[in-house]
């Protein structure tokens, strides 16, 4: 009798158990705060974007740093920012307050670094790498003088 109630009783919180699992995987439901950090998220790439599109010759595409260790780059002198991308597929760390780019440590007790992850920072990545190529300009550039020697 005693092992039957405990076998009833151990299928039953097995069940309910599983029945949370599946539920919890099936009904995704929105978490508000996640939703509002995604919209301001998005504000500050536009504000960035924007900046971009106004004042491309402050933007730097620079490739490995060895000061940060990362592999690409976007930096803004006169603003004193950096954004590091490229480790990982919609992963982008904006640095603010520095002093000198060139020069800055990860551990400056000055520098505010922002981490945002999703696929908004991919799309703000392709957006921003968009802006800011300069090949063809510089091809442009070199046809003209070639057409004007010939």
């Amino acid at each position: 009798m005693e092992v039957s109630i405990l076998m009833l009783t151990g299928a039953v919180l097995f069940g309910m158990a599983l029945a949370s699992w599946i539920l919890k995987s099936l009904v995704k439901i929105p978490n508000p705060g996640v939703r509002r950090n995604k919209r301001k998220e998005k504000k500050l790439f536009q504000v960035i974007l924007t900046d971009m599109e106004k004042n491309p010759g402050n933007w730097i595409q620079h490739g490995f740093s060895p000061t940060i260790l990362s592999t690409l780059t976007l930096i803004n002198d006169k603003k004193n920012m950096a954004i590091v991308y490229g480790d990982k597929e919609g992963y982008v760390k904006i640095y603010f307050n520095l002093k000198d780019v060139t020069l800055f440590h990860i551990e400056d007790s000055d520098t505010i670094i922002t981490t945002i992850t999703g696929r908004h920072a991919t799309k703000f990545l392709k957006t921003a790498t968009y802006l800011l190529d300069h090949r063809g300009k510089e091809l442009n550039y070199f046809t003209e003088r070639l057409e004007k020697r010939l």
